[in-house]
């Protein structure tokens, strides 16, 4: 009787446990957590503009290091350009002529347009400006027109280019110090300019 009791005992052992091992398989897998991926914000504004005023540095100490021309140090076109983007700029107007020769090359700035016969040259003398940066817009309506300007400052580059009809129009930048500005009518016909009023 003994024996059959403890066999017994044993049995029901034996299926609780093989019950419990069934409800472990059975039990579903642990949850998993899936974390999203790191999301960085957007680059402040103010970020940017401490870049390009870094930009603006090292290419003034890059032309202080030797990027020169007949021995003065000379601003690339690059940097002139991001420099007039920077900077807030005005047209330029006729107060600010303190010379114009011929004076009939005024006509650029009191009518808007300026003609020129064949060979015809006007120089305009630009007068230093509290503006830091004035801009002037000029169109080829007729002939091919060259173009010359020649800034105060020494460190920076003179600009020439010839107005054609394939490329008529040209916005030119003049910094605080002025400068000189030259048109010559470079074809065997009239030339025609005309000074746009939104440079």
């Amino acid at each position: 009787g003994f024996r059959s009791l403890r066999s017994l005992s044993m049995t029901n052992i034996c299926e609780n446990l093989r019950c419990e091992a069934s409800a472990l398989s059975a039990s579903p897998p642990p949850a998993t957590f899936h974390l999203p991926p790191p999301t960085y914000p957007p680059m402040p504004a103010k970020i940017l503009i401490v870049l390009l005023i870094l930009l603006l540095i090292l290419g003034l100490a890059g032309t202080a290091m030797g990027f020169a021309r007949d021995d003065q140090p000379h601003i690339p076109a690059w940097l002139s350009t991001l420099e007039s983007l920077l900077v807030p700029r005005q047209p330029l107007r006729a107060q600010d002529l303190f010379l114009v020769a011929p004076p009939a090359c005024h006509d650029l700035f009191t009518t808007s347009q300026l003609p020129l016969p064949p060979a015809g040259r006007c120089d305009y003398f630009i007068q230093s400006s509290d503006a830091a940066l004035r801009t002037l817009r000029i169109r080829r309506i007729q002939g091919a027109v060259a173009v010359s300007f020649q800034p105060q400052e020494p460190d920076r580059m003179s600009l020439h280019k010839t107005l054609t009809q394939e490329k008529p129009t040209l916005t030119l930048s003049i910094f605080s110090q002025g400068g000189r500005l030259t048109l010559v009518c470079a074809s065997p016909m009239p030339c025609v300019l005309q000074r746009e009023a939104k440079p």
